[in-house]
């Protein structure tokens, strides 16, 4: 089972149970093993400054991973609360949901550099998420 630890700097009504059951499917669907995820909600400028120091882009971007190699953790994913409410077209809960498996996503090791691992990684993304809400009704 994975355990995810929330850490918070900026106010928001946080689905846990939701984050927590995502974690776990995703663990059942790619069969990784069971370890701990530090998640992390922060204001636009902090994610600006991660983002700019550790990829080089001063900007806001909704989601960044950092993987850690340990046997206990997969890493941190940390989550810009305000960009995430900006494009939340689908609902607040929805995207924050979604930001989570794709920032997890990248704690596995997948990405989008390239168009071939976009669709790939899109593809689990959107396999996941179904399969998540199919549980839920």
């Amino acid at each position: 089972m994975i355990k995810v630890e929330f850490n918070k700097t900026v106010a928001i009504s946080v689905p846990r149970q939701a984050i927590a059951s995502l974690a776990n499917l995703v663990q059942k669907e790619l069969k990784t093993k069971s370890k701990n995820i530090s998640l992390a909600f922060v204001d636009d400028s902090e994610i600006k400054k991660l983002n700019n120091r550790y990829r080089r882009k001063n900007k806001i971007t909704d989601v960044l991973s950092f993987a850690m190699e340990d046997e206990e953790n997969f890493g941190e994913i940390v989550i810009a609360v305000g960009q995430t409410k900006r494009q939340a077209d689908s609902g607040l809960k929805y995207e924050i949901l979604k930001l989570f498996l794709h920032g997890f996503l990248h704690l596995l090791g997948y990405d989008h550099e390239v168009l071939k691992q976009a669709i790939e990684m899109e593809k689990i993304e959107e396999k996941i998420l179904t399969k998540f809400y199919a549980r839920c009704k």
